[in-house]
Order: structure tokens, then C-alpha cells, then sequence
């Protein structure tokens, strides 16, 4: 009689035990069933599902009815060029990670290769291999002949070869209303590098990968 009663006090603990951990409520910024994922939005979002009623934060896409763990692994990281005789002007490789996605030129939010220069590359270091699908890149308001026959490349060496070929541009990629591409580059890699046959004009490079449990 006395096991019976142990079994069932021992029951009756554990169910309390789980119910506490089932209620258990994240801390604001968390959510999922351990609260081990970041919500990356502001305001937080929701603790079970993780989706934001407001906009991500800077480097993070999603958000409005999503969840921001889409993250932008180029924000911010270090970025060059093969053609920078327009440095002096402001059009330098970096504005193409800096999340300002404005692409009006003369606003010195963009890059710009010079038109002397052949076969110019822009390439930006994503600071470790990373596993990509997406990139989204805004391009020169306007200027669909700066991003057609684009070629987009991985490596996961400095060194201009090997690279491997992730997209092309087709030669009649047609204007979007809004300059911006959508694009899928599936692979692994480190250094993302832009190539183009005449000039390059980026405004903004986003390239996507997943956050698992930050």
C-alpha cells in the first residue's frame, strides 16, 4: 500500500514539474519551447512562435506577420573592389554592406566600379564559411545594364581562383520597377564575390543565411 502511495505522489510531482516548465514564460527578446531562439525585432515577438508584428532589426529580414531568422551574414563585414578609382567620390566597396539601401547614386549610399578598369570584381568577406541560398541585391536605381551577365561566385580563399559559380545574370534580365533582385546562390563559402564584363553599380548586397539558436 505505502509503493501505491509513493507511485502516486511521484506522479502527481512530475506532472507539477512539467506543467511549470510547460508555463514556464520566456524572457522578453526569447521564444520556443526551451526559449533558446532570439526574436531579432522590436518590439519582442511572439514567446511560442516567434513572429514579429514590427520590422526586424538592422541585419535580420522577415518580420510583419514573420519571424526575423534571416540573417544578413554580409551586414557590416569587410568588403573590396578591384576597381576603386572612385573612392574619392565616396563610392567605395563598403557602402554595399552597410544596410542603407538607398540607391540613388549621388547620395553616396552606393558602389561604383570605374569604367576603365576591365572585368571589375566586388567581394565582400563574410568573416567564416557560411551555407547560403538567398542574396538580394539592390542595384543602381534604373541601371538594369550594370547587373545583366553578372556573375555571382563563392570561395573560401582570398584568392581570385578557385571560385565557384553560384548565378548569372541572363543577358535579358528584365527591369524591375524597383531595381532590386532576388536572386538564389546555393552553396558554401566564405568570400562572395560580384564580377562583371564593364561596371559594376551596387547599392546594397544582402546575402542570407539561418539562425539556429542564438
Amino acid at each position: 500500500m505505502a509503493g501505491v502511495r509513493w507511485l502516486i505522489l511521484t506522479a502527481a510531482v512530475s506532472g507539477w514539474w512539467i506543467q511549470l516548465i510547460l508555463g514556464t514564460t520566456c524572457q522578453e527578446g526569447k521564444f520556443g519551447d526551451t526559449c533558446s531562439y532570439s526574436c531579432h525585432c522590436t518590439p519582442p515577438c511572439n514567446q511560442t512562435t516567434g513572429v514579429c508584428n514590427g520590422a526586424c532589426d538592422r541585419g535580420w529580414f522577415g518580420g510583419n506577420g514573420q519571424t526575423c531568422q534571416r540573417e544578413n551574414v554580409a551586414f557590416n563585414k569587410t568588403a573590396s573592389s578591384s576597381a576603386t578609382d572612385y573612392a574619392s567620390k565616396g563610392w567605395t566597396a563598403d557602402k554595399v554592406v552597410d544596410g542603407n539601401r538607398d540607391q540613388d547614386l549621388l547620395h553616396n549610399s552606393c558602389f561604383h566600379s570605374h569604367s576603365l578598369v576591365p572585368n571589375p570584381t566586388w567581394t565582400v568577406d563574410l568573416g567564416q564559411p557560411y551555407r547560403i541560398h538567398d542574396v538580394r541585391i539592390y542595384n543602381r536605381a534604373g541601371s538594369i545594364h550594370l547587373i545583366r551577365t553578372a556573375v555571382l561566385t563563392l570561395s573560401n580563399t582570398s584568392s581570385s581562383t578557385p571560385r565557384v559559380t553560384c548565378y548569372t545574370f541572363p543577358s535579358d534580365t528584365a527591369q524591375t520597377p524597383d531595381s532590386v533582385y532576388d536572386v538564389t546562390c546555393d552553396g558554401t563559402g566564405r568570400y562572395f564575390t560580384i564580377t562583371h564584363s564593364t561596371e559594376l553599380n551596387l547599392c546594397e548586397v544582402e546575402i542570407y543565411g539561418m539562425d539556429n539558436c542564438s
